[in-house]
């Protein structure tokens, strides 16, 4: 349940933002974000980070099965608990009265000087599907530009470009993604990527409009430990029938956004 704790809000031209930031409030981090959020004046609410207290496999929702044929290799605990936390602001945004709302992370910043940027991306009707305000460090976003709104440039990206640290989504969104999710074989971020699941479109601001705080993450050590070799090759077949679907649905998307003529860029974030 999303945790109230401030009550004003920011206006450009009678635009809302409002912000669900997932966070553990009683931490040190919690503590920063609160104060964060505050210092800008923003709507906001805290969605608990979840620590699953259940024994492995950590929730009904996880599939083990399924994620160790596409990796090999079974999720972390904090990989699961940090997709359950989404998924809970995921409900919030379904259940509130806010029609379009921003998710971030506990060690996202928000600058002043991005803020009226940030705070315009929700009069941008044509996309109300998830939209993207940074990805994750070293990691090449190719790209291709779709809309120009006052300062803020929609592009589509040519391929996976992970990152649920600050995206915006619509009710709509938010419905289909806790559909889809029912069932959890990959991190939240992975699956954000899979168009070919929930068929909701990526979109990224570039620029990026929000800046990582270069802190830890609290979902802890991800290990990926050795495979054998049957595990690879079944692994392999399922990332390429999930591949190739991808680049299908992409194209798809391209054609009727009217973009594969348009030329690709690229950028490399080394934040």
């Amino acid at each position: 349940m999303a945790v109230s704790v401030y009550s004003n809000s920011i206006k450009n031209n009678s635009v809302m933002l409002h912000i669900f930031a997932i966070a553990d409030i009683n931490s040190p981090k919690g503590k920063i974000v609160n104060q964060r959020l505050g210092d800008l004046g923003v709507s906001y609410e805290i969605i608990p980070a979840v620590f699953p207290t259940e024994p492995h496999p950590w929730s009904p929702l996880y599939n083990e099965k399924k994620r160790i044929q596409l990796n090999g290799y079974p999720m972390v605990k904090g990989e699961v608990g940090c997709f359950l936390a989404h998924r809970e602001a995921w409900k919030a945004t379904l259940s509130g009265p806010h029609d379009y709302v921003l998710i971030i992370e506990d060690d996202i910043k928000i600058t002043r000087e991005n803020l009226s940027k940030i705070a315009s991306i929700p009069e941008i009707k044509e996309a109300r599907g998830l939209i993207t305000l940074l990805f994750s460090a070293n990691y090449q976003l190719s790209f291709r530009r779709w809309i120009k709104h006052r300062d803020v440039q929609l592009v589509i990206p040519t391929d996976k470009a992970y990152s649920t640290m600050a995206y915006f989504i619509s009710k709509q969104t938010a419905a289909q993604l806790l559909k889809q999710s029912e069932s959890i074989f990959c991190p939240v971020d992975e699956f954000t990527n899979m168009e070919s699941l929930h068929r909701i479109p990526l979109v990224h601001t570039h620029p990026f409009l929000v800046e990582h705080d270069g802190s830890t993450s609290v979902i802890g050590l991800r290990t990926k430990p050795p495979i054998t070799t049957r595990q690879k090759l079944v692994r392999n077949y399922f990332r390429f029938i999930v591949g190739i679907k991808e680049k299908m649905v992409r194209i798809k998307t391209r054609l009727r956004l009217g973009l594969l003529g348009v030329k690709v860029e690229t950028h490399r974030n080394h934040s």
